[in-house]
């Protein structure tokens, strides 16, 4: 008898499944290698006309953009942008002149045609055309003028405060600039009782045009209009899908059983979180070796910075979130009466970078907080909000949403805790940051202590009352 004759032959199926095996390792490389390559930004037009808040817009100004009116671009309950394109004539000037408006903050910034902030002015910067700067002057009312010239910003401190550059002519053929408002104190009146700046267009001849006859030499897209539209980020849901799944990804990736709290370092950065850990760990490590220069969002706001972190319910369906809430004005002209942290502070829960799209927020003056100014806020969906995560129990409750990532990942959701020009005593700014980690070291109380539980957990702590 041959020896070989005991040795049993390998079975059909084993040798099938070693071949697929095969294949879908092969498949997760080539995966991987094509995410890597192709998984960036993306900008899709944003179509205004038809969908712009009666009375509130103009030929100038487009939108408004609120959380509740074309929500995209990660927006701040408290936030009220009206963006706006348009290409300046050679030798022209456009000058822009408003009341001081009542509301926490307001700015206006240019961007370049990577749609990256260029210069800015903002509220306590600018120098009155007449009367004060309720900014920076208690009790003061005034008006301002702004100048926007399509020159290169000068280098260090600008000569004038009052001046908003563009660039050099020619950068952009379409120059986007963004006049932002942050919690308006005048009701459904989103200009703070400003109304819309007026805007008017100085030629190289020296003629001041204004209204329709401004908007038509710059350009700007008329009131509905098919080119009344804004570019916004976004990455492909495909790609996006693809490294969720690629092999090694922990449980929740890319969220952590204790949350990771990292500041916002640009888009590339933002967009490695959601790839293979080994990358975005590479990222840190550079940012603290200084190694790695923060970079700019798109169209972002250069008086804010962020600390981001995913979350996932497969780790609990609540996060308690425990922390110190800076001290910040109940009012914007409240700045230049009091001793306080920074000018606002808000946590956000959001969609993925598919959809960009904000699930809901909670801002200062709508914290809880004890006589310490700490404060639990309760991270959950409605249907697994505790019984006592309510005011009266002093919780804060912030909903987690109803779409999770937005494309069919219902746990998975992103925090943003955003801080807006903090003090320059108050050191423990997300501002100060000096790398992408290290938060909870840096800010202390002020960066929260993050933790997962269960509904029927958080409940059993029982409810300690407040003072209405």
């Amino acid at each position: 008898m041959d020896n070989n004759s005991t040795i049993p032959k390998p079975r059909r199926w084993v040798k099938r499944a070693a071949i697929t095996v095969g294949v879908l390792i092969l498949l997760a490389v080539a995966l991987l290698i094509t995410a890597k390559r192709y998984l960036k930004p993306e900008l899709h037009d944003l179509q205004f006309s038809g969908s712009e808040i009666p009375g509130m817009h103009n030929c100038l100004w487009i939108g408004p953009v609120t959380y509740s009116q074309f929500n995209v671009a990660y927006p701040d309950e408290g936030a009220i942008y009206w963006p706006t394109v348009f290409k300046m004539p050679a030798g022209a000037t456009l000058e822009i002149t408003s009341d001081f408006p009542r509301l926490r903050y307001f700015s206006f910034h240019s961007y370049d045609s990577a749609s990256r902030p260029y210069d800015s002015v903002y509220d306590e910067q600018l120098q009155p055309e007449s009367g004060g700067n309720p900014f920076t002057t208690a009790g003061a009312e005034g008006r301002y003028k702004i100048t926007v010239k399509q020159e290169k910003r000068p280098d260090g401190q600008k000569p004038d405060p009052n001046v908003l550059y563009l660039g050099d002519a020619g950068a952009a053929a379409r120059i986007p600039m963004i006049l932002r408002h942050y919690v308006p104190e005048t009701g459904s009146d989103l200009t703070g009782g400003a109304g819309l700046p007026e805007v008017i267009l100085i030629t190289a001849d020296g003629r001041r045009l204004k209204g329709q006859q401004m908007c038509e030499a710059i350009g700007s897209p008329q009131i509905g209009s098919a080119n009344r539209t804004i570019s916004t980020p976004t990455i492909p849901e495909l790609l996006y899908k693809v490294m969720l799944m690629l092999p090694g990804n922990e449980k929740g990736h890319p969220a952590r059983s204790t949350p990771e709290w990292l500041k916002f370092w640009g888009s590339k950065v933002a967009v490695q979180r959601i790839g293979p850990r080994n990358t975005i760990d590479k990222s840190i490590a550079k940012s603290r070796a200084g190694e790695l220069p923060i970079a700019s969002g798109f169209y972002a706001n250069r008086q804010a910075d962020y600390i981001t972190s995913y979350i996932n319910q497969e780790f609990g369906d609540v996060l308690v979130l425990k922390g110190k809430l800076p001290k910040t004005p109940a009012t914007g002209w409240d700045w230049a009466r009091g001793d306080y942290d920074m000018r606002y502070w808000s946590m956000c829960t959001n969609e993925s970078l598919v959809t960009t799209r904000f699930a809901s927020c909670v801002y200062d003056s709508n914290v809880i907080v004890d006589d310490q100014r700490n404060y639990t806020i309760v991270v959950s969906t409605k249907a697994n909000r505790p019984s006592n995560a309510t005011r009266e129990c002093g919780i804060t409750w912030l909903d987690w949403g109803e779409f999770g990532d937005g494309v069919g990942n219902a746990n998975l959701g992103l925090l943003i805790m955003r801080n807006i020009l903090p003090h320059r005593n108050f050191h423990q700014a997300i501002q100060n940051m000096p790398a992408m980690d290290g938060a909870e070291e840096f800010m202390g109380p002020y960066q929260p202590k993050s933790k997962y539980t269960g509904r029927k957990a958080f409940e059993s702590t029982g409810c300690k009352e407040t003072s209405p």
